[in-house]
């Protein structure tokens, strides 16, 4: 271990003992006896705001909410979370907090849990490592059940799955949870998070439905080993144009990623660059949550390597070509967990074995696997 791994590891353990020494708190329920009936009140932690996990949790939400005691779900989230738990799922509370909140804020949020909704009987927090809010959280809101993922600790009497080595879809291990507390769960779907007022929005910037040929293609994750490379995009964006005459290109990158925007469209050629706007559509500076969601919804199939993007297309019935590298672990729990409404048979996930950074994969691979792609996409259909 290189001398600065070691220095961040012996920091955060020494804020994790520190925080679990201080801020403990070990719940009082037994497991054999949880059931949902029985739960009035849950409090979700999803602090960390990963839209992903937010879109495979929204089938548990659904059946939660659909309980016939009507029980109250509070979520903590970041600011850019609120609208899908607001306006989409109908979460009954939502309370926004910084991405890394101290204990004075913490407190003064658990205090207005509680006095607004009451007992807490479950709070969840799917963080595969605890961090010291974790504990805090936990503390000032003395919840009778804790559920979680964290290995380490007896302080999680729910606990859902192991957080390194689960290797299942995630919406999988959900539905046990609903099952482990005596609710049989729907069919496993996730939820769509667009509103008409946004689809409505988004349908006119595209232009749809006059033109319903999208593909797009997501090529950019949090991880650098995550990401195509630019010369990689630019030829699917040539595949996707020369494919059918009406084909268009919607190119799923953020704007605070304009360097590698940039990079990618001057691998165009001059008569391709003339479509930027468009038959090549990029997303706008100003890009919602809610927004980026409904882009996706409006989509004919998509080419993607970030799995928040493969669960918002599987929500949406879109086609998709995912690729991931060599982590079977990743992979087994991130992968698409049921098929699309595909008559055309397009989706398809592949994982590159031996490769782990996306950017050094053989790109005739990627190649061969997106032509079969597009062209099932763009063949008229009988």
């Amino acid at each position: 271990m290189a001398l600065k791994q070691k220095f961040f590891y012996y920091r955060d353990l020494i804020r994790f003992n520190w925080a679990r020494s201080k801020f403990h708190y070990q719940p009082q329920g037994k497991p054999e006896d949880f059931a949902w009936s029985k739960v009035s009140h849950m409090v979700v932690l999803k602090v960390d705001g990963k839209l992903g996990d937010t879109a495979v949790m929204s089938h548990f939400y659904r059946n939660f909410l659909d309980l016939p005691h009507k029980p109250r779900l509070s979520v903590v989230c970041p600011e850019n979370l609120v609208p899908i738990y607001t306006q989409v799922l109908g979460a009954t509370a939502v309370y926004p907090v910084a991405r890394k909140p101290k204990q004075p804020e913490i407190a003064a949020l658990c205090h207005k849990i509680v006095t607004e909704g009451g007992k807490v009987d479950v709070v969840l927090s799917t963080e595969p490592n605890y961090r010291p809010r974790d504990f805090i959280f936990n503390y000032h809101l003395k919840p009778d059940y804790i559920a979680g993922c964290d290995p380490r600790l007896n302080e999680i009497n729910l606990f859902l799955f192991h957080g390194r080595t689960y290797d299942q879809p995630i919406a999988l291990a959900f539905a046990a949870f609903l099952e482990r507390g005596g609710v049989t769960p729907s069919p496993i779907a996730y939820v769509p998070f667009i509103t008409p007022e946004r689809s409505a929005h988004i349908r006119a910037e595209l232009e749809l439905p006059e033109h319903d040929r999208y593909i797009g293609i997501n090529p950019c994750g949090a991880s650098e080993r995550r990401q195509l490379s630019s010369e990689v995009v630019a030829t699917l964006i040539h595949m996707i144009l020369a494919a059918h005459p009406d084909s268009r290109v919607l190119l799923l990158v953020a704007r605070s990623q304009q360097a590698y925007i940039d990079a990618t469209t001057a691998l165009l050629s001059p008569d391709e660059q003339a479509l930027i706007g468009s038959r090549i559509r990029l997303l706008p500076a100003h890009c919602s949550v809610l927004d980026y969601c409904t882009y996706i919804d409006n989509l004919q199939g998509l080419i993607t390597i970030d799995t928040a993007a493969v669960h918002l297309a599987c929500a949406s019935a879109v086609p998709q070509l995912s690729f991931y590298n060599d982590d079977p672990v990743n992979y087994g729990r991130w992968a698409p967990v049921y098929a699309c409404d595909d008559p055309a048979g397009a989706s398809m996930s592949h994982r590159f074995v031996g490769s782990t950074d996306l950017r050094t994969v053989p790109s005739e691979e990627i190649y061969r696997l997106a032509h079969d792609f597009i062209s099932k996409l763009l063949t008229p259909r009988a």
